[in-house]
């Protein structure tokens, strides 16, 4: 069972939820500490958080995308719009939930995404991305290339309101480019930085004022 910290938003909430997945080695109270949450209230979203505690083991687990969508889905019954937002591993686990068909999902935001070893994303890479990349034989089986292989196929997933960041110093950039590369200009946010919460703060700023929430009147 996977723990859930909830927020609830002022006035007219309980329709758009933003579920946030933390990346590895971090609690999903981190969201709260480093002031996601505060962000998202003096903006006034009529969207309520819920921060989900997952450690590593589980965003790797074979049945962990089938684990989360089930317990969303039981915690949100109610909810006409379901928002996704992950750091790092938890981009990792967004996009598992979403090769896990996740229903009524509005948008992603996604931060320094991790979606493979670096090695394989430079692979990919060097072979021009993901259109021109050729996986080999068995590697949608293999843990290291399976999201990537289902990204490549399923060029849809990013027809979706997915606003992707991330630091120009971040040992992850070349995911992002990576990603960025099938996303509009608009959608792509890079900026000074490295893997780390001033950057992924500045970052979730700029993506809150971008993505389309419902939002009452702003909080100066």
């Amino acid at each position: 069972m996977f723990d859930f910290v909830f927020e609830k938003a002022s006035g007219c909430s309980g329709r758009t939820a933003l579920v946030m997945l933390p990346g590895a080695g971090m609690r999903s109270s981190e969201f709260l500490e480093h002031g996601f949450v505060d962000a998202m209230r003096r903006r006034n979203l009529q969207v309520d958080a819920v921060m989900v505690g997952a450690s590593s083991a589980d965003y790797v687990s074979v049945d962990f995308g089938q684990r989360l969508k089930r317990q969303l889905l039981h915690f949100l019954n109610g909810y006409s719009l379901i928002w996704l937002a992950g750091i790092s591993l938890g981009a990792f686990g967004v996009l598992r939930l979403l090769q896990e068909g996740m229903e009524k999902v509005g948008g992603m935001l996604l931060l320094s995404p991790f979606i493979s070893t670096r090695g394989t994303v430079a692979r990919v890479v060097r072979e021009g991305g993901l259109d021109c990349w050729s996986p080999h034989a068995g590697e949608h089986l293999n843990d290291d290339t399976a999201l990537l292989c289902w990204l490549k196929h399923h060029p849809q997933a990013f027809s979706r309101e997915l606003y992707l960041g991330w630091g120009t110093d971040d040992r992850y950039s070349l995911a992002g480019e990576l990603l960025a590369a099938r996303l509009p200009e608009n959608r792509v946010f890079r900026i000074p930085g490295d893997h780390d919460w001033p950057t992924w703060n500045s970052l979730w700023q700029e993506m809150l004022d971008a993505a389309p929430f419902p939002a009452g009147e702003k909080i100066l």
